[in-house]
């Protein structure tokens, strides 16, 4: 514990900020082929009591290890945690494990690991020290002042080592897990431009993640065969390699169910099998993104949205199929009939639009 605290008391420097007040810092050890749900490091109680954010000034990642998941930064934010800005993250940095990189970002960037990208093998580990910087101090209960006695009870009682430490550590001291190379200066950037007339480009792969509350974020990248470990990769998405439209229906997750209630769009759901998931998902997302702030989109696989379909009069043998819901005026419809397409679903829509009088533009 004593040389975690060390660590990062080396690092501070790496911010180049001078206001710095205190650090949170933690180790984490991961299977390589194991990822991390996308997340912003905030003051969680800060969240709870005013529902708005706090972040960290800076936050950072030093990898202990050349093995594992990439980190995926990506240029996205939100002051609530229920919007983003931007809605739809079209650049970003994706960090591949290199022992002793240090990364440095922007404490209120969207961030997580991506599992879909490890080139390693489940049996090796993936190892970092984290570190968030702050220039205010987190709320209690999460962070708090704590008295020398209690220091001491927990076993974090070392005035003497720190004093000794604080004046050993300089610009270019190095003390993390007896890592003996320098800390890297990140110049080692490859650049790469995801981008290409065709939805389904040969030379990319599509891959998904999380968002909270259980959106889908569908992204393009070059295939696993060609991706190096340890790179470094700058990333820029064109509009039709990047999709977070379309989230993923599950009704046992009560945070989802909220913010889904509190949109005033109406939503449409795509019931369907986990075989038909990844045809659909090439025609919706673009679909979705077209009409976003217009409807909400959500595919709804059984396991998680079964429950809904007596709301709809569906049953499994109907599946796929396509409803609309207006949860403002409990408005239902139903496309009968017919599997759903991008044509059918488009018209399925501006008829809704029509018969509730929305004022929708020309477009439509």
């Amino acid at each position: 514990m004593l040389t975690s605290a060390i660590a990062s008391l080396t690092l501070r420097d790496k911010t180049l900020r001078s206001d710095i007040l205190g650090a949170e810092w933690w180790l984490q050890k991961r299977s390589a082929k194991e990822g991390i749900g996308f997340h912003y490091d905030k003051d969680e109680a800060y969240a709870s009591i005013h529902m708005r954010m706090k972040y960290p000034i800076v936050a950072t990642i030093t990898y202990l290890t050349d093995t594992g998941a990439p980190t995926l930064i990506l240029n996205q934010t939100s002051l609530d945690g229920n919007v983003e800005y931007p809605p739809v993250p079209h650049e970003g940095v994706l960090s591949y494990p290199k022992k002793n990189r240090h990364v440095t970002f922007r404490g209120d960037l969207n961030h997580g690991v991506a599992k879909s990208l490890s080139l390693d093998s489940e049996q090796e580990s993936r190892m970092t020290l984290l570190v968030n910087w702050w220039i205010e101090k987190p709320l209690a209960p999460n962070c708090d002042y704590i008295s020398d006695m209690t220091a001491k009870r927990i076993n974090f009682y070392y005035p003497e080592e720190v004093a000794e430490m604080r004046e050993r550590i300089g610009a270019e001291s190095n003390l993390i897990q007896k890592v003996k190379a320098p800390l890297q200066h990140i110049t080692d950037m490859t650049y790469v431009n995801i981008s290409h007339p065709s939805d389904r480009y040969d030379g990319y792969e599509r891959h998904v993640e999380t968002f909270p509350p259980a959106d889908g974020f569908y992204y393009d990248m070059p295939k696993l065969s060609s991706m190096k470990s340890g790179v470094l990769y700058a990333l820029n998405w064109a509009w039709n390699h990047v999709f977070d439209e379309v989230g993923l229906l599950d009704l046992f997750n009560q945070n989802q169910l909220n913010s889904l209630f509190r949109m005033k769009e109406p939503k449409c759901f795509i019931f369907l099998e986990e075989e038909d998931l990844e045809e659909m998902n090439y025609w919706l997302q673009p679909l979705a993104k077209k009409y976003t702030e217009k409807v909400k989109v959500y595919t709804a696989l059984p396991k998680t949205s079964k429950a809904a379909w007596k709301e709809f009069g569906i049953k499994r043998k109907d599946l796929p199929i396509a409803v609309l819901h207006d949860t403002q005026t409990d408005v239902k419809r139903v496309l009968r009939g017919k599997r759903p397409t991008a044509e059918n679903v488009e018209e399925f829509w501006k008829v809704f639009f029509i018969q509730q009088k929305y004022n929708y533009n020309d477009e439509l």
